[in-house]
Protein backbone atom coordinates (compact mmCIF):
# COMPACT_ATOMS: atom_id res chain seq x y z
CA UNK A 1 0.00 0.00 0.00
CA UNK A 2 2.60 2.26 0.50
CA UNK A 3 3.48 2.29 -3.11
CA UNK A 4 -0.33 2.84 -4.20
CA UNK A 5 -0.31 5.77 -2.03
CA UNK A 6 2.97 6.90 -3.14
CA UNK A 7 1.16 6.99 -6.17
CA UNK A 8 -1.87 8.71 -4.86
CA UNK A 9 0.22 11.33 -3.18
CA UNK A 10 1.51 11.89 -6.35
CA UNK A 11 -0.76 11.85 -8.40
CA UNK A 12 -2.71 14.76 -6.30
CA UNK A 13 0.70 16.96 -6.19
CA UNK A 14 0.60 17.09 -9.80
CA UNK A 15 -3.93 18.01 -9.90
CA UNK A 16 -3.08 20.84 -7.52
CA UNK A 17 -0.07 21.84 -9.29
CA UNK A 18 -1.74 21.44 -12.38
CA UNK A 19 -4.91 23.91 -10.75
CA UNK A 20 -2.27 26.35 -9.60
CA UNK A 21 -1.12 26.89 -13.51
CA UNK A 22 -4.95 27.05 -14.83
CA UNK A 23 -5.46 29.63 -11.98
CA UNK A 24 -2.00 31.67 -12.38
CA UNK A 25 -3.05 31.38 -16.34
CA UNK A 26 -6.88 32.54 -15.51
CA UNK A 27 -5.80 35.30 -13.61
CA UNK A 28 -2.80 36.46 -16.42
CA UNK A 29 -5.25 36.34 -19.09
CA UNK A 30 -8.22 38.25 -17.27
CA UNK A 31 -5.71 41.21 -16.55
CA UNK A 32 -4.53 40.88 -20.18
CA UNK A 33 -8.06 40.98 -21.28
CA UNK A 34 -8.97 44.04 -19.08
CA UNK A 35 -5.60 45.92 -20.37
CA UNK A 36 -6.05 45.52 -23.96
CA UNK A 37 -9.61 45.88 -24.04
CA UNK A 38 -10.43 48.68 -21.17
CA UNK A 39 -9.34 52.20 -22.45
CA UNK A 40 -8.17 53.18 -19.53
CA UNK A 41 -5.78 55.78 -21.39
CA UNK A 42 -8.93 56.78 -22.84
CA UNK A 43 -11.11 56.64 -20.09
CA UNK A 44 -8.23 59.34 -18.01
CA UNK A 45 -8.22 61.69 -20.97
CA UNK A 46 -12.02 61.99 -20.87
CA UNK A 47 -12.12 62.67 -17.44
CA UNK A 48 -9.89 65.56 -17.76
CA UNK A 49 -11.68 66.94 -21.02
CA UNK A 50 -14.66 66.97 -18.97
CA UNK A 51 -13.45 68.87 -15.90
CA UNK A 52 -11.74 71.31 -18.90
CA UNK A 53 -15.55 71.26 -20.75
CA UNK A 54 -16.86 72.06 -17.24
CA UNK A 55 -14.54 75.09 -16.44
CA UNK A 56 -14.77 76.66 -19.59
CA UNK A 57 -19.12 76.30 -19.21
CA UNK A 58 -18.37 78.16 -15.98
CA UNK A 59 -16.56 81.01 -18.15
CA UNK A 60 -19.27 81.22 -20.44
CA UNK A 61 -21.55 81.46 -17.93
CA UNK A 62 -20.04 84.28 -16.06
CA UNK A 63 -19.60 85.85 -19.44
CA UNK A 64 -23.27 85.56 -20.01
CA UNK A 65 -24.01 87.41 -16.95
CA UNK A 66 -22.09 90.18 -17.43
CA UNK A 67 -23.23 90.50 -20.81
CA UNK A 68 -26.75 89.93 -19.60
CA UNK A 69 -26.42 93.02 -16.86
CA UNK A 70 -24.85 94.97 -19.91
CA UNK A 71 -28.51 94.52 -22.05
CA UNK A 72 -30.81 95.31 -19.27
CA UNK A 73 -28.43 98.46 -18.55
CA UNK A 74 -28.54 99.13 -22.29
CA UNK A 75 -32.32 99.52 -22.26
CA UNK A 76 -32.45 102.27 -20.31
CA UNK A 77 -32.54 106.14 -21.80
CA UNK A 78 -30.00 107.57 -19.39
CA UNK A 79 -27.43 104.83 -20.16
CA UNK A 80 -27.58 105.20 -24.13
CA UNK A 81 -27.84 109.11 -23.91
CA UNK A 82 -24.55 108.92 -21.73
CA UNK A 83 -22.76 106.31 -24.32
CA UNK A 84 -23.98 109.04 -26.94
CA UNK A 85 -22.79 111.77 -25.22
CA UNK A 86 -19.39 110.43 -24.29
CA UNK A 87 -18.31 108.18 -27.42
CA UNK A 88 -19.94 110.32 -30.44
CA UNK A 89 -20.17 113.70 -28.81
CA UNK A 90 -24.11 113.64 -29.47
CA UNK A 91 -26.34 115.85 -27.28
CA UNK A 92 -30.04 116.10 -26.57
CA UNK A 93 -32.93 117.66 -28.46
CA UNK A 94 -32.49 121.80 -27.74
CA UNK A 95 -28.82 121.79 -26.52
CA UNK A 96 -25.54 122.42 -28.61
CA UNK A 97 -22.12 121.19 -27.85
CA UNK A 98 -19.14 123.22 -27.93
CA UNK A 99 -15.02 122.34 -27.72
CA UNK A 100 -13.28 124.92 -26.81
CA UNK A 101 -9.30 124.14 -27.84
CA UNK A 102 -6.66 125.41 -25.57
CA UNK A 103 -4.82 128.52 -26.36
CA UNK A 104 -1.92 128.02 -29.01
CA UNK A 105 1.07 127.41 -27.12
CA UNK A 106 -0.29 124.61 -24.51
CA UNK A 107 -0.42 120.92 -25.27
CA UNK A 108 -3.72 119.27 -25.79
CA UNK A 109 -4.90 115.95 -25.31
CA UNK A 110 -7.22 116.50 -27.48
CA UNK A 111 -5.80 118.05 -30.66
CA UNK A 112 -5.25 115.48 -32.91
CA UNK A 113 -6.70 112.15 -31.36
CA UNK A 114 -9.46 111.51 -33.51
CA UNK A 115 -12.57 111.79 -31.35
CA UNK A 116 -13.47 114.99 -32.12
CA UNK A 117 -14.71 115.95 -35.79
CA UNK A 118 -12.54 118.95 -36.70
CA UNK A 119 -15.57 120.57 -38.18
CA UNK A 120 -16.99 120.95 -34.10
CA UNK A 121 -13.62 122.18 -32.94
CA UNK A 122 -13.83 125.95 -32.10
CA UNK A 123 -10.26 128.48 -31.31
CA UNK A 124 -10.55 129.37 -27.18
CA UNK A 125 -10.39 133.09 -28.93
CA UNK A 126 -13.68 133.05 -30.81
CA UNK A 127 -17.02 133.58 -28.82
CA UNK A 128 -19.34 130.84 -29.34
CA UNK A 129 -22.02 133.04 -29.83
CA UNK A 130 -20.18 134.74 -32.57
CA UNK A 131 -19.45 138.36 -32.57
CA UNK A 132 -21.59 141.65 -33.31
CA UNK A 133 -21.38 142.84 -36.97
CA UNK A 134 -22.36 146.36 -38.23
CA UNK A 135 -25.67 145.59 -38.17
CA UNK A 136 -25.58 144.88 -34.38
CA UNK A 137 -26.41 141.20 -34.86
CA UNK A 138 -25.18 138.52 -32.72
CA UNK A 139 -26.00 135.50 -34.88
CA UNK A 140 -23.55 132.59 -34.88
CA UNK A 141 -20.83 132.16 -37.44
CA UNK A 142 -22.53 129.61 -40.00
CA UNK A 143 -20.23 126.70 -41.19
CA UNK A 144 -18.90 126.15 -44.89
CA UNK A 145 -19.59 122.67 -45.29
CA UNK A 146 -22.84 121.34 -46.68
CA UNK A 147 -25.41 119.70 -44.34
CA UNK A 148 -24.27 115.90 -45.72
CA UNK A 149 -20.75 116.90 -45.09
CA UNK A 150 -21.51 118.16 -41.28
CA UNK A 151 -23.83 115.01 -40.78
CA UNK A 152 -21.02 112.46 -41.89
CA UNK A 153 -18.33 114.48 -39.98
CA UNK A 154 -20.06 113.62 -36.66
CA UNK A 155 -20.06 110.05 -37.58
CA UNK A 156 -17.15 108.67 -37.08
CA UNK A 157 -17.72 105.16 -38.15
CA UNK A 158 -18.59 106.56 -41.95
CA UNK A 159 -15.22 108.16 -42.16
CA UNK A 160 -13.59 104.83 -43.18
CA UNK A 161 -15.74 104.07 -45.84
CA UNK A 162 -15.39 107.36 -47.76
Amino acid sequence: MSGTAAVTARVAGVRVGRARAALVGAAVLSVAVLVLELPLGELLRQRQDLASAGSQLAAVQAADKHLAADVASLKRPATVAAIAHQDYGLVQKGQRAYVVLPTAGSPSALAGSGTIPTADLVPSSVSPYGSADSSGSSAPARPTAGLWRRVLDRLEFWRSAF
